[in-house]
């Protein structure tokens, strides 16, 4: 998988990280006024037995590990009234978050990771990325 991230130099970067990272993230995703709606209705009581599947996808993604298999873009095309505005709000928790967590580095590649995940979903419920490379844009360059 070519978005997985060069751990040799990231030493903080393991299981473990991205557990906090993706536990941390769904909390506030779970609270969020737009997201966490569309995720409740989609996951509903199964926050507990889904949380674990993120982290081994956010792990396979990024350490390489393989540990996680499911289609995700089918998955994400099934939840209705997705709009640019939730794709908005997630990258700019999951920059914060990796900000918080992570030195410089190593919160970018996180980044990029992500925006590359998300630019394929926003793809798929808009037929073209443009309206999320604006957004991917705008979010790396007010630093929030």
């Amino acid at each position: 998988m070519n978005s997985v991230i060069d751990t040799s130099r990231l030493a903080e970067l393991n299981r473990d990280s991205i557990a906090l990272l993706v536990t941390r993230f769904y909390e506030d995703v779970r609270a969020d006024s737009l997201l966490g709606p569309t995720f409740e209705a989609v996951l509903g009581g199964r926050w507990d037995s889904h949380l674990p599947r993120m982290v081994e996808f956010w792990s396979t993604v990024t350490l390489g590990s393989r540990s996680f298999t499911g289609n995700v873009f089918a998955s994400h095309m099934a939840v209705p009234g997705v709009t640019a505005s939730h794709f908005e709000h997630w990258i700019r928790l999951w920059t914060r978050h990796t900000q918080a967590l992570f030195s410089r580095a190593t919160a970018r590649q996180l980044q990029e990771v992500a925006r590359g995940v998300a630019r394929n979903l926003y793809r798929g419920y808009f037929g073209h990325p443009a309206g999320f490379d604006l957004i991917a844009s705008e979010i790396a360059h007010d630093g929030r």
